[in-house]
């Protein structure tokens, strides 16, 4: 009877992490809820375990208003999910979150042949995007803590005293990189009230690999290293290096970037979790956006 017992929940347990995964990825069978629901009851019955509620696994437990409870929800849901067995690709670049005027959302593929229905869930934060304003935030944002994002894990170089962070991924040898750099020495009153944390990561071949090393093994405080950043190869070069560098941080520095979506440099990220991919076009609005540019900025994103 135990075992009995057992293969029963775990048998319960696959149908719901079925239903989990189905929710994850937003997509609702094309025969529609009540067929899908028919056809989980008859699985159910063959397997001997309660039929779960489609509707309430697909839509969510009504009164699951606030944002722990649509947090924690997330993550039960992502907890569930089966382990992978297939997965197909679809040739996309965008997709697209649509509001329809009775409210409901719809995710559109760009190439106008597949749409989605369903929840989305921003797995970088765990949290459940039941708006089309949670999407706006979220595709507009980067939230560097709760990614687990820590700078003492990463190479990097941070100038300024401010209490606001502004993290800016950067190559040695990239052009936009300097000019970024340029302005915001530019304006040292800046440094009062933010700090810039310069995370290097070489991404334009093995000479910006070689200079990325110089800076991270540069035995030199973190002045000295931006001031040889700010100049360019060869003063990074004439950096002095110390004895001994271990290279495990330096090596995951790459990986790091990669998670957090970085894609080129400069790619910044400001205090607040708003994001340019590139050098932003004017520094000061970036820095300091007025409410209505920050709301206009989410729309068109």
């Amino acid at each position: 009877r135990p075992l009995m017992q057992m293969s029963i929940r775990r048998t319960a347990a696959a149908v719901l992490s079925a239903l989990a995964l189905t929710a994850v990825s937003g997509v609702v069978p094309a025969a529609g809820i009540d067929d899908f629901q028919a056809k989980v009851n008859k699985i159910a019955a063959e397997k001997g375990v309660p039929a779960p509620d489609v509707k309430k696994e697909l839509l969510g437990k009504a009164g699951v208003t606030s944002e722990e409870e649509k947090e924690e929800a997330a993550k039960n849901a992502l907890k569930n999910v089966s382990p992978i067995e297939r997965i197909v690709a679809i040739d996309t670049d965008t997709i697209r979150a649509i509001k329809s005027r009775d409210g409901k959302l719809m995710f559109l593929v760009d190439n106008g042949r597949f749409a989605f229905l369903g929840k989305m869930i921003d797995v970088w934060s765990r949290k459940e995007l039941t708006t089309i304003e949670d999407i706006a935030d979220a595709v507009s944002h980067i939230d560097l803590a709760r990614m687990g994002f820590k700078l003492d894990k990463v190479n990097h170089i941070s100038v300024g005293a401010g209490p606001r962070h502004i993290t800016a991924f950067v190559d040695p040898q990239c052009g936009w990189c300097h000019k970024l750099i340029a302005e915001i020495n530019a304006k040292p009153e800046l440094q009062k009230d933010y700090t810039f944390d310069f995370v290097v990561v070489p991404v334009l071949g093995q000479r910006s690999e070689m200079l990325a090393k110089k800076i991270f093994c540069a035995d030199a405080d973190d002045a000295a290293r931006y001031r040889a950043l700010t100049d360019g190869a060869r003063s990074i070069e004439a950096l002095k290096q110390k004895e001994e560098c271990p290279l495990e941080v330096f090596a995951q520095t790459r990986v790091i970037a990669q998670a957090v979506g970085v894609q080129g440099v400069p790619m910044v990220i400001s205090h607040d979790g708003r994001f340019e991919r590139g050098k932003p076009r004017d520094l000061m609005a970036f820095l300091e956006p007025k409410p209505a540019q920050n709301a206009q900025a989410q729309q068109t994103k």
